[in-house]
């Protein structure tokens, strides 16, 4: 019996020890089950990281709207004063006409007053476009930079052609990288296909083997054939100065082209150099 009692204190002990090994065993595992910790740290990060890309891209948006509104405003400013200068210049022409000395000097007077504050809304405007591109090129890394400056020497070499800083290039309420700047070519500008087309909302496709590139947007379907140099607008094919290319690997595509069939409206600085697209129609604008 007194063996029988030891036996079984000796096997109740063992039980208990082993249980407890077994449960700080089981405890442990859970803790350090391998990968679990290290990917749920790297998911963490990843999403901090792309919630601060987020974050950054969002503010830019949000900074180079603000400008774009300021300088649509300071814009209209500018338009309405031009407005009242014609309305003094035909003012005055009517006073020389009948020969009033005093009404002369007095819109004459007027006349200078509203030039200069012209004048300044336009430096206001050219200091909004400065921070607009600075905002634009502080958007490319300095190897996505250096790798431009390099496509700019060779585009620049070529005869008839010269290139467009990328940060000369705005979209208006859109954003927008280029890995190949727009390049003016005979008179006209040319545009990496796939940066208008995803800007606008475009669909794009490539078909290799004919070599025919297709945008459609809307009810509108263009199509450029680069191995003959013909292009269609909804099956139609259309009259266009500088046709449609291949520069740098990438299809480039003329600009007044694709805006004019697309409903978009491209105004051309010619002062500052830039170029703003924006989905709105136009009757009239400089041709680019």
């Amino acid at each position: 019996m007194k063996k029988f009692n030891k036996l079984l204190a000796m096997l109740m002990i063992f039980v208990l020890t082993f249980g407890f090994s077994a449960v700080s065993y089981a405890e442990d595992t859970d803790l350090t089950t391998p990968g679990s910790e290290v990917e749920e740290e790297v998911s963490e990060d990843g999403n901090r990281g792309k919630g601060k890309n987020n974050e950054m891209r969002n503010a830019w948006k949000l900074e180079k709207q603000l400008l774009e509104q300021e300088k649509d405003q300071l814009e209209e400013l500018k338009d309405n004063l031009e407005e009242q200068l014609e309305a003094l210049e035909a003012e005055i022409e009517t006073a020389k006409k009948a020969g009033d000395t005093a009404l002369i000097e007095s819109l004459s007077a007027e006349l200078e007053a509203l030039k200069l504050e012209k004048d300044t809304y336009k430096m206001d405007m050219r200091n909004k476009l400065a921070l607009m591109k600075q905002i634009a090129k502080s958007r490319y890394s300095e190897e996505e930079l250096s790798q431009l400056q390099e496509v700019y020497k060779s585009f620049n070499n070529l005869k008839n052609m010269r290139t467009i800083p990328v940060e000369n290039v705005f979209f208006k309420n859109r954003d927008v990288k280029f890995d190949t700047p727009p390049v003016i070519k005979e008179g006209r500008t040319l545009i990496p296909v796939r940066a208008i087309t995803e800007a606008m909302g475009a669909a794009v496709t490539w078909n290799s083997e004919e070599k025919l590139v297709t945008i459609v947007k809307d009810d509108q379907t263009i199509v450029f054939d680069l191995l003959n140099n013909i292009t269609y607008v909804n099956g139609v094919e259309a009259t266009i100065d500088v046709p449609a290319g291949v520069m740098n690997n990438r299809t480039m595509v003329p600009l007044r082209f694709i805006a004019e069939n697309l409903g978009l409206k491209v105004v051309w600085d010619e002062d500052a150099q830039t170029i703003e697209v924006d989905e709105e129609s136009t009757d009239s604008e400089d041709s680019i």
